[in-house]
């Protein structure tokens, strides 16, 4: 927090500076010889606590203090004084001093009463920040007046509003980039907010007065951001509500833009008024016609070799998300009509699109989401007189729908009357691995999922993904990922 000593006497200003001392840099101290100077920084940096001798020439200690309420109400205040009148002190809780120090202050009792007077100012300031954020997040999301002295300080002041959100599929922003964005709160102007609405968006309110405000604030988000894309995908828009206008309005239509044109798996920087321009898909409607050659013919390798193609064209083309979920529906739409003879629900369609792809954050989850979605198709475009050969994106779809369960390839052999030994070569033929090592394979992916997902207890994951030893589960986590789940969730805490 911010904190100012005011006091005409040189030696016992320069006392108290060395004394606070201990309370850097966790809080920022300033210090000041008169009251006048102090009362005119505090409209350009807005004190939280402020200590101050009660004659000096100028206003006075109890007029300094008055005058700072009437700026901002919550300002809290610590008065020094070598006089013992209750007058003073008693005039003094009116206007927000918490405490009445005699000079001279021993060491130990100075601290003792700021240790309680932060404490206690802090305590305030989170009920305070919790309420305005309820306030601030039923204003950004609803039209209705809210009866409130914050509505109302909203609705008249101008402000640079900014929305900040994490890659869709990742829990929560990057903490380093979190931390930075807190920071344009701590060094802008009195009135500033910021509100999560929820772990992935997180809104800044920030006043204005002018145009070269407004291009510092864009300058220093614009730095803020180069630095914290390094942490991973993030996507920022602002833009400015006027005095006397809806927050809401303006929200609702910043929201709807960065929405609208955050690129899919990589950082985007939406400027005022920006858009991000569509790109050309038309091409890889040639990748999808080869794509459902083979998915008719259950050619597993091709179809993993022709979307890896389509991956890579497409994350070389830097796309949108939107768009990214248009071209994936209409792809979805006409493989299912095409290869399961027209009759296909366009309304279930969309559904099964947003149920496999709305969480996907890489290029890497695209690959494999396009590859089960192509598999699943596979298993249900196959006849009663399917050949062996062509049984393997059935069997594939079997162990997604079952890994969690003790399978085993005899199982699947047996139900579909084909020989253990010639199912096994084909599966290692089409797919590159053999049984065990894609179930395998797959299990760690889905525990990976897991955690990442919250799940905190590894005998959790480990049963969840089909497994009771949680040493050998442990081991072959290690074996295929690389690290343990311990390592790997600590893995996930500091990214």
């Amino acid at each position: 927090m911010n904190i100012f000593l005011v006091e005409d006497e040189r030696w016992a200003l320069a006392e108290l500076v060395e004394l606070f001392k201990a309370y850097e840099p966790r809080h920022r101290v300033y210090s000041y010889d008169n009251g006048d100077d102090a009362l005119e920084a505090a409209v350009r940096i807005r004190p939280e606590l402020v200590v101050t001798d009660i004659t000096m020439p100028g206003i006075s200690g109890l007029e300094l203090v008055e005058r700072l309420a009437e700026l901002d109400s919550t300002i809290r205040a610590v008065i020094l004084s070598v006089h013992d009148q209750f007058s003073y002190a008693q005039q003094g809780l009116k206007l927000g001093v918490i405490d009445y120090l005699l000079k001279p202050v021993k060491k130990e009792a100075l601290y003792d009463t700021i240790d309680h007077a932060i404490e206690r100012i802090q305590s305030d300031m989170k009920l305070r920040s919790a309420k305005n954020k309820w306030l601030l997040s039923q204003m950004l999301l609803h039209s209705e007046p809210v009866d409130s002295p914050l509505f109302d300080e909203i609705y008249e002041q101008p402000y640079f509003i900014v929305l900040a959100m994490a890659e869709q599929g990742l829990a929560h922003m990057p903490s380093a980039a979190e931390e930075g964005f807190r920071e344009f709160v701590n060094h802008a102007a009195g009135g500033s907010y910021m509100v999560e609405l929820d772990a992935q968006r997180k809104i800044l309110l920030l006043p204005f007065n002018d145009q070269g405000q407004i291009k510092r604030y864009e300058n220093d988000l614009h730095e803020w951001f180069l630095e914290a894309k390094q942490d991973g995908p993030i996507h920022v828009g602002w833009d400015l509500k006027q005095a006397k206008a809806s927050l809401h309005a303006v929200y609702r239509g910043l929201d709807e833009r960065v929405e609208t044109n955050r690129r899919f798996a990589q950082s985007t920087w939406i400027g005022r008024n920006e858009a991000v321009s569509e790109v050309n898909l038309s091409d890889l409607w040639d990748d999808i016609r080869v794509l459902e050659a083979f998915i008719k013919k259950g050619q597993m390798t091709k179809i993993k070799e022709t979307v890896a193609t389509v991956v890579a064209k497409i994350a070389n083309k830097r796309v949108a998300r939107h768009q990214l979920m248009i071209f994936l529906n209409d792809m979805a739409y006409s493989l299912r009509y095409k290869l399961q003879q027209g009759a296909v629900d366009w309304r279930q369609t969309d559904s099964e699109v947003q149920g496999n792809f709305e969480g996907v954050a890489t290029y890497e989850e695209l690959g494999r989401h396009l590859e089960h979605f192509a598999l699943s198709i596979c298993a249900q475009t196959v006849s009663s007189d399917t050949l062996p050969k062509e049984l393997i994106p059935v069997l594939l779809k079997w162990i997604h729908q079952n890994y969690h369960q003790n399978i085993f390839l005899q199982q699947f052999a047996s139900e579909h009357h084909v020989s253990l030994g010639y199912l096994s070569r084909l599966f290692k033929t089409q797919t590159g691995q053999s049984f065990s090592e894609y179930l395998a394979s797959y299990r760690m992916e889905k525990a990976k999922e897991f955690l990442a997902g919250g799940i905190e207890r590894i005998q959790d994951v480990c049963q969840m993904v089909g497994y009771e030893d949680v040493k050998y589960f442990s081991h072959l986590f290690k074996r295929i990922v690389g690290i343990t789940p311990t390592e790997y969730q600590k893995k996930l805490q500091a990214q």
